[in-house]
């Protein structure tokens, strides 16, 4: 809406959810540990929601972060985003390295967010290919600048 961010960060940082290929989080503690640092950091967390994520995704809060595997670390960042009411997902990387079924299961379940909770989606991504089936538009960056921006049904792959 045309607004500095820097005047109001906090409020920008509750409606971002940042999903990383890179741990942010502290691995030698539990994945109950990290939720209660997010749910201080975060204004509007809900406990609730995210152990309910957690059963979904049947991943034990006791587990620490450095025990996850790659789908249950990515799976773990995305119900932490979900419980602080985020209103735009980032993917920052977060589908590379993923076997193609975790891949899926992950879009399929995305796509159903932004259904029915009316969130937004970024993925970075290096490969486009499988996003161009559920995108709506595609940019692409060369060297920080945009070479291409597009809805994705008329996207080229490159």
């Amino acid at each position: 809406n045309g607004c500095d961010i820097t005047d109001n960060s906090s409020m920008w940082l509750n409606r971002l959810g940042y999903i990383s290929e890179k741990n942010i989080f502290f691995d030698d503690m539990s994945v109950d540990m990290n939720m209660q640092i997010c749910s201080i950091i975060y204004s509007d967390f809900n406990a609730e929601l995210f152990n309910s994520w957690m059963r979904t995704f049947a991943i034990n809060q006791n587990t620490l972060i450095s025990a996850l595997s790659r789908g249950e670390f990515i799976k773990f960042q995305l119900a932490i985003a979900i419980a602080h009411n985020s209103e735009v997902l980032l993917f920052d990387e977060a589908l590379a390295g993923l076997d193609i079924v975790f891949r899926k299961e992950l879009l399929k379940i995305v796509s159903s967010l932004i259904d029915t909770d009316n969130i937004a989606a970024i993925f970075v991504a290096e490969n486009i290919s499988e996003l161009r089936e559920r995108a709506d538009y595609i940019i692409t960056f060369n060297n920080g600048v945009i070479v291409n921006a597009d809805n994705s049904y008329n996207m080229e792959v490159l």
